[in-house]
């Protein structure tokens, strides 16, 4: 009997052509190992002794392999997710990393991609890829303790900036209490505050987790606070209503915004509400189509109508002009 069995023959070198790919991309694939368990049919790639010392062999003797070369302190993490992973029946790929000790002894990082292969509606099985990513977590973690350096500098140096700017406020205080000259007084407690107010942001700073921005609104109330404290003696019964946003700024806006609000608001107190007159500030801070918008107004005198405040020699409000024109406001 002589049967034709080309295209049996064309199958086969077919399979064996896919076959022979297969085994070629599996074997090197850079540090990857494939694996897959259930119907009865166990496979890892060649390539798992290059990752971790073992054969196929001896991985696949034991169905829970990793489990007893994983690192001891990753394995609660593992379970979980794979707990996880499991109740929401398998669904998506399951991503995780943990650390394995080679037959070596050395340990190595290890990024498991897992996921269920549905054959038919009743068989399924596990596959995944396995992946040497310690050459990246080192790097990870080199990085990370750099910027734990650097962090601590930028804190280290905000926290100087603030104590040399205190220092400096507390020598014009000091030196305020030998001027008689009431004028020259108030140019003393003017400059000092300016000096506080800067020194406020770094403090603000050197407390906060992200050492580029400050949460103005809790610096605004502060800022506030320490101006009603300077002018105590100068005011009546002034009430002060704060409406700012949760918005952190720049260090950049920060600063020249916290000039900007000190001269305001010292203007208010010990000019607005002459003869200890009842009054009230309002300040409010917040976002409009897209910027930043301060306003500050109080219910005092209000500015003389000779007075142009774009054109005046009056020190504070120049520095206001100027800071405005800073930050294109």
């Amino acid at each position: 009997i002589m049967i034709d069995i080309t295209e049996q023959k064309k199958t086969q070198l077919k399979m064996l052509e896919t076959e022979t790919k297969l085994s070629a991309i599996l074997k090197n694939l850079p540090k990857v190992v494939i694996y897959q368990s259930g119907l009865g049919k166990d496979f890892i790639s060649d390539n798992i002794w290059d990752m971790i010392g073992y054969s196929p062999a001896e991985v696949l003797e034991n169905k829970y392999f990793f489990g007893s070369i994983m690192y001891e302190e990753d394995l609660p993490a593992v379970k979980k997710a794979l707990s996880n992973w499991h109740k929401n029946h398998d669904d998506g790929i399951l991503n995780m990393e943990f650390r394995v000790k080679k037959k070596n002894g050395e340990f190595i990082w290890i990024e498991d991609h897992m996921f269920r292969v549905k054959v038919n509606e009743k068989e399924s099985y596990l596959s995944g890829i396995l992946i040497d990513i310690t050459e990246r977590k080192i790097a990870e973690q080199n990085i990370s303790r750099s910027l734990k350096e650097k962090e601590l500098l930028l804190k280290e140096i905000h926290h100087r900036v603030k104590n040399n700017l205190q220092v400096v406020s507390s020598l014009l205080k000091l030196q305020s209490s030998y001027v008689k000259d009431e004028r020259s007084l108030d140019l003393l407690v003017d400059s000092q505050n300016r000096i506080r107010s800067m020194a406020l942001v770094h403090q603000k700073l050197y407390q906060s987790k992200d050492f580029s921005e400050v949460d103005f609104s809790e610096y605004l109330k502060q800022l506030t606070e320490h101006l009603f404290h300077v002018f105590k003696s100068r005011q009546g019964d002034i009430e002060v209503v704060i409406n700012a946003a949760d918005i952190n700024l720049s260090i950049d806006l920060a600063i020249p915004c916290g000039l900007i609000l000190n001269e305001l608001i010292s203007n208010s107190l010990k000019y607005a509400f002459p003869g200890n007159n009842r009054g009230k500030i309002n300040i409010s801070f917040g976002q409009n189509a897209g910027k930043y918008e301060i306003i500050l107004s109080d219910n005092g005198i209000g500015f003389p109508k000779e007075l142009d405040y774009r054109k005046t020699k009056s020190l504070g409000l120049q520095l206001v002009n100027t800071l405005v024109g800073q930050i294109d406001g």
